[in-house]
């Protein structure tokens, strides 16, 4: 996961607008020169070390920028595995405040727990880290596909984890991707997709337009992309019917041109 440095924000951008990248390198001079304000490095797991670079969150938390670590990852299956919600969140929030992170990323991908321990997992892993990493002094965002917030019970698990702790999620960073021929147009992406999961979808299902960050790959080949141009269009059209969250990309590339040019900040900027 390399992410670029398509957004260039100014000081008129809102501070509830949330501009998100993943990265897992050494301390970097583009990823601090970025206009990114929030940077997850990944993946911590209870079963294996992440090394934090103390020089990068130095160097990024200088820049303005807030670094949390992300939790789990596509191939951890915390639930399914048996771990213990309160122990992980201890463990995880030491993590935080040992190397002065600003927060926690739940991304969660042991989909097929749902419905048999998953969503209760999530809840009180969250409700133990809100109580350990109090607002607003830490921040606490989750990075659930899409989908995950769809009709289909073996998908949509959030649902039930929004209605229980959705007050102690600060944001969510909404992975529109990895699902074939889904929120590749603006039309999927925003207003119709598979089991009622685009933006304006899951934000008539309760969940506030200001904590859904629409997320995006930035190499080409992964489901879900889309060329800047296409993706300029769409946030245009989700700024005139009042969204205005922000935009999180998955991960830092700073390597293709296509994307370091995109200002897609002055999009956002726009309707403000």
């Amino acid at each position: 996961m390399q992410l670029c440095n398509f957004l260039f924000l100014a000081a008129a951008v809102l501070a509830q607008q949330r501009f998100v990248t993943y990265y897992d390198g050494e301390s970097s001079d583009a990823l601090s020169k970025s206009s990114y304000n929030i940077v997850n490095l990944y993946f911590w797991n209870h079963d294996s070390v992440l090394a934090v670079d103390e020089s990068l969150v130095t160097s990024l938390h200088k820049s303005g920028k807030k670094v949390l670590v992300s939790a789990f990852g596509p191939d951890a299956k915390p639930a399914s595995d048996g771990s213990h919600p309160v122990e992980t969140a201890t463990t995880l929030a030491k993590f935080v405040t040992d190397n002065h992170l600003d927060g926690v990323d739940i991304t969660f991908a042991d989909q097929s727990s749902f419905g048999t321990g998953g969503e209760e997992f999530l809840i009180t892993l969250t409700t133990e880290l809100r109580k350990l990493l109090p607002a607003p002094q830490f921040l606490i965002s989750h990075a659930p596909e899409a989908i995950y917030f769809g009709t289909d019970s073996q998908e949509g698990g959030y649902l039930g984890v929004l209605k229980v702790v959705g007050g102690m999620i600060d944001f969510f960073n909404v992975q529109f991707f990895g699902v074939a021929n889904q929120y590749e147009d603006c039309d999927s992406l925003l207003f119709k997709a598979k089991s009622g999961t685009s933006l304006f979808e899951i934000n008539n299902k309760g969940v506030a337009l200001t904590k859904l960050v629409i997320g995006k790959p930035t190499f080409s080949g992964t489901s879900g992309y889309m060329n800047p141009t296409t993706l300029q269009s769409c946030l245009d059209k989700a700024q005139s019917k009042g969204w205005n969250a922000g935009i999180m990309a998955w991960n830092f590339n700073d390597s293709d041109e296509t994307w370091t040019k995109f200002d897609v900040a002055s999009s956002l900027k726009a309707s403000q």
